[in-house]
């Protein structure tokens, strides 16, 4: 694979499968982006890949945010039980911020709309349009 040349311009966009940052190349037709190995994406393929990873965080967080809660119930049960000489004021507090978060971040999941181009979008057609 190519690496990037000195045709191509440092971005701020990091490599969707590592913490790299991606090149960009302005001169040709089209958007090229390279990072250091060399791994190319279209403009398309980026923000596709971009999509991709934005889905599985978003997914990541709610999964996160369930077990936050499965967790603090739990705990609240063993203090109720008298099992844990703890107060369960700030337990039971993140308890109820979570589940707002749980309800936002589905929402944020539930409501996006991807960039779909479609199977017929032809990036040498709209250059040229």
């Amino acid at each position: 694979m190519p690496r990037p040349g000195p045709e191509f311009e440092p971005t701020l966009i990091g490599y969707p499968a590592c913490a790299g940052v991606l090149s960009v190349q302005r001169e040709s037709a089209h958007l090229q982006f390279c990072c250091s190995i060399g791994h190319g994406f279209s403009i398309e393929s980026l923000l596709q890949a971009k999509e991709e990873d934005l889905e599985k965080c978003l997914w990541s967080v709610l999964s996160l945010l369930e077990h936050v809660e499965m967790i603090g119930g739990m705990f609240i049960r063993q203090i109720d039980a008298g099992r844990l000489p703890v107060p369960k004021d700030g337990l039971v507090e993140r308890i109820h911020q979570a589940k707002e978060q749980i309800l936002q971040v589905r929402h944020i999941i539930e409501e996006t709309v991807t960039s779909d181009l479609g199977e017929e979008y032809d990036p040498d057609e709209a250059r040229s349009s």
